[in-house]
């Protein structure tokens, strides 16, 4: 349930068996399946009790989480391919001068580390966890177990969870590019202010803001479409895609219409002010001079 609805790598299963001898097949064989049998008197056990909420009037079959647990479980005489393993003596023998530790135990241990390693990552991507998220995640596992159907609190808890950690990661995106819009028109707005005599229209000065800002939003839009290929993100992929491209285009229309408005506010207002003013020191002079004021 949980890789299926919530994006993270199924539980593995590994046996390990110590001090075995490996040559006797027929008791390796027997061994399987004595163990696949108890796995599964278990699991068929334990998916029968209340954890799973079988309830009257539910539609849930009786083991079939104790069979989907075990679908992933591979037993195999080659041990390459197998969950179950077999390992000899870690000395070739009790007695001096053969008790020195056997090379082949050895190196099993080594593959063994190896084969947990691929098995887990198998079908799935690791993501680390802290502490503070493992403690909430089973807490939540917890409070689910004590309730009367099990798998109905935890589809709706886990979702919820992926919800809210979905607009985590969409919010940091969107506030990467809004924060990239605020620098740029800062920068622009500056230029502006310091040099008032720019000739420069509205659509080049908004081509040149849109271009410092492009690439920003391209590689943040390049990051939510990477979230939303996540398992565990698809319930929300299409209207979380489109909220996404309607953020990005208001965006661009909130830019725009500010850069209009800083344009006729600096721009426009100060060349009127600039045009009063010399009309006012001519006035002046020709006042100092002796000669009349004109009027208009």
């Amino acid at each position: 349930m949980a890789e299926k609805h919530a994006g993270r790598m199924q539980a593995k299963l590994f046996f390990v068996y110590r001090s075995v001898d490996t040559n006797n097949t027929k008791a390796l064989v027997n061994n399987q399946r004595k163990l696949q049998k108890d796995l599964r008197d278990a699991s068929l056990e334990i998916s029968n009790t209340k954890i799973y909420g079988k309830v009257e009037g539910s539609s849930q079959v009786p083991g079939s989480h104790s069979i989907n647990s075990l679908n992933n479980f591979k037993v195999d005489l080659q041990e390459e391919r197998s969950d179950v393993k077999y390992f000899g003596n870690l000395k070739k023998g009790n007695v001096p001068p053969l008790d020195t530790p056997d090379w082949d135990y050895g190196t099993k241990v080594v593959e063994l580390r190896k084969y947990i390693h691929d098995r887990v990552l198998d079908g799935g991507r690791w993501q680390s966890h802290g502490l503070p998220q493992w403690t909430e995640y089973l807490t939540m596992v917890s409070e689910c177990i004590a309730t009367t159907n099990f798998e109905l609190g935890f589809l709706n808890d886990i979702q919820y969870s992926n919800y809210l950690d979905l607009q985590t990661e969409l919010n940091t995106c969107r506030q990467t590019v809004g924060r990239t819009w605020l620098r740029e028109f800062e920068v622009l707005e500056g230029i502006l202010q310091v040099d008032k005599g720019l000739e420069q229209t509205m659509e080049s000065l908004w081509n040149i803001l849109f271009s410092n800002v492009k690439e920003t939003v391209e590689e943040e839009g390049e990051k939510v479409e990477k979230i939303h290929e996540d398992k565990k993100w698809q319930t929300w992929k299409c209207k979380e895609s489109a909220l996404w491209s309607k953020s990005c285009l208001d965006q661009e229309r909130h830019w725009k219409s500010h850069l209009q408005d800083c344009i006729d506010g600096v721009l426009k207002f100060d060349n009127v002010v600039k045009t009063y003013y010399e009309e006012i020191q001519m006035a002046i002079e020709s006042k100092v001079e002796g000669y009349p004021l004109a009027r208009n």
